[in-house]
């Protein structure tokens, strides 16, 4: 059976909300408080999707890889998401919520088939009233959620479940360099109408696994310790189509192995070891790719886009069916920095509901602070460049200790002398390499949806945790002159963009439009501004030829040369010493 138009464009917002979730995997520490509301990835149209009713196991091999047998058990599955993190979850709950009922005569042959699969490389994460989240909080990085993830949790009816689970985060403590005594903090607190929360990213992931496991299991399966590399996406490009006939065209294939999780490296990839000597095939109708860091299914899309780009005759690329290109832009870090996790517990009379961050004298170090429970249990992140010391593995315990002595003595005094140690000895790992996907996120006739990150998800990632060598530029000069122009024309101008993504009601289109609006406004101000400076210089030099009886560029040449030599004569002068 089919789903008629008006049920695809509400699939549509609906898969608009969950990617708002599933972008918060990536969020940087340095935005939780502050959650750095992520924009959702833009999808094509969900009138081309068609969602069937569950169906037997597939019996009939096709010609393509016919090496691969099919899966022994259940090989064919209404849908299937590649990736059991929060974005995976919580689109197989979506999916469970909105997929048409089963006929009659379908239900009662297939009672006991799934009619959606979650693969996953990794174990399932522990249950999230495990004791293990208060008492090694620094193996779980923690997550925020904002306004709008919250939203989109309440929408598939998780919420109340994820906020027993997480801690609300009032507002920011910091110490600024040189600051640092207790009482030389700086607290600010959130002024906003919805409280952030947070919590560890794998605590996140077992409340909605569980939540699949009590309410969903008649429909979802989860599978755990899984590889999956695309076959066939059904059709070969996102330019062929499907007739209207119900199960036309060829399904999605995907090649299911078995593998391992392996000790993680210090890279962002969740590495797996395929164990499995004979891979078997899964077909599907539907595939959602939500694999995080591996990007399996995106890679396979793009490898695929390149290879119909390079077989369409030069004819068809002029005059046929124009389509959107499919790749993955991955950016180069030029501003590197990795991290150590560091737990601290801090003591009663310290506010357990703020994020707590400070900085090195020398820009050597950072130290940020998100609580894991409501009892002082904070798990922290000691950023550092590469190429420090203190970010190798098995560095001097002594020399970790003096550098927080000497620059964070208002933590040190937290941490005992095990702590230290563990922290010195474990190699430090890396921040997630940016990277986005698009402008098309589907493939194939039967719709492939990259549940991922958006370009403007990276660029806000990336300008605010690693601004590198042109981010004052692109990112830091955008928000100091919108904080000019809001302050001075609020009526016109808007306020920055994370200001913006605070506001309840305002989609990622119209802050967009809005932002674009205010770039513009505010082109046209500096230039007017600018041009009405050199026209009044211009004039004020003229009238001075004109008293000295002198000419024109003579006393343009003296003003300039005055300026020179008081600009030089300024350098030289011997600076004041503060008290």
């Amino acid at each position: 059976m089919t789903i008629d138009r008006g049920r695809m464009m509400a699939l549509q917002r609906y898969h608009y909300a969950l990617i708002i979730v599933g972008a918060l995997v990536a969020a940087p520490i340095s935005s939780l408080i502050t959650p750095s509301t992520r924009r959702g990835a833009r999808i094509a149209s969900y009138s081309d999707v068609r969602l069937f009713s569950a169906a037997p196991s597939v019996t009939t091999k096709t010609d393509d890889d016919a090496t691969i047998p099919l899966d022994e058990g259940q090989n064919h599955f209404d849908a299937v998401v590649v990736g059991g993190g929060p974005a995976g979850l919580l689109s197989a709950i979506m999916l469970a919520q909105k997929l048409p009922p089963l006929s009659s005569s379908s239900s009662s042959s297939s009672s006991s088939t799934k009619r959606v699969v979650v693969y996953d490389r990794l174990d399932p994460p522990p249950a999230p009233d495990n004791i293990v989240y208060s008492t090694n909080v620094s193996k779980y990085y923690l997550l925020g959620l904002g306004h709008r993830g919250q939203s989109a949790l309440k929408y598939f009816n998780v919420w109340d479940d994820v906020e027993k689970a997480s801690v609300a985060v009032l507002g920011r403590r910091d110490w600024s360099p040189g600051k640092m005594g207790e009482d030389d903090s700086k607290i600010t607190m959130s002024n906003k109408e919805v409280t952030s929360r947070v919590l560890a990213r794998d605590k996140l992931v077992a409340v909605l696994k569980k939540v699949i496991e009590t309410r969903y299991d008649d429909v979802i399966e989860l599978k755990y310790g899984y590889q999956v590399d695309p076959i066939s996406f059904g059709g070969e490009t996102a330019s062929d189509t499907t007739t209207e006939e119900e199960g036309s065209g060829p399904p999605v294939q995907l090649q299911v192995s078995q593998c391992t999780p392996v000790e993680p490296s210090n890279s962002d990839i969740e590495e797996c070891s395929i164990e499995d000597a004979q891979p078997r095939k899964v077909t599907t109708e539907f595939l959602i790719g939500a694999d995080g860091a591996a990007r399996t299914i995106a890679n396979a899309m793009e490898t695929n886009d390149e290879e119909y780009r390079r077989q369409t005759s030069l004819f068809k690329k002029l005059f046929g069916k124009k389509q959107l290109p499919f790749r993955v832009t991955r950016y180069v870090d030029d501003n590197k920095r990795v991290y150590k996790s560091i737990p601290i517990k801090f003591p009663s009379h310290w506010p357990h509901n703020l994020n707590y961050s400070a900085r090195s004298e020398n820009s050597r170090g950072t130290f940020e602070a998100l609580p894991s429970d409501a009892n002082g249990n904070y798990c922290a992140l000691l950023l550092l460049r590469p190429d420090d010391v203190l970010a190798s593995a098995n560095c001097d315990p002594t020399v970790l200790r003096k550098f927080f002595d000497e620059q964070f003595p208002q933590f040190s005094k937290l941490l005992d002398d095990d702590v230290m140690e563990d922290v010195a000895q474990k190699g430090a790992s890396t921040l997630p390499s940016f990277r986005f996907a698009g402008p098309r996120h589907h493939e194939g006739a039967r719709t492939v949806i990259l549940a991922g990150d958006s370009r403007a998800l990276v660029t806000m990632s990336r300008g605010m945790d690693r601004p590198g060598k042109l981010g004052t530029m692109r990112f830091i000069l955008p928000l100091i002159l919108d904080s000019m122009f809001n302050k001075f024309l609020p009526s016109i101008f808007g306020p920055n963009m994370f200001q913006m993504f605070q506001k309840r009601g305002m989609t990622f289109q119209q802050i967009q439009r809005k932002k674009r609006l205010d770039r513009t406004l505010q082109a046209v101000s500096i230039a007017s501004i600018l041009s009405s400076i050199g026209i009044g210089v211009n004039c004020l030099t003229k009238l001075m030829a004109a008293r000295l009886r002198a000419s024109h560029s003579l006393v343009n040449g003296s003003l300039a040369a005055v300026l020179v030599i008081a600009g030089v004569g300024r350098s030289k002068l011997p600076k004041k010493e503060s008290n």
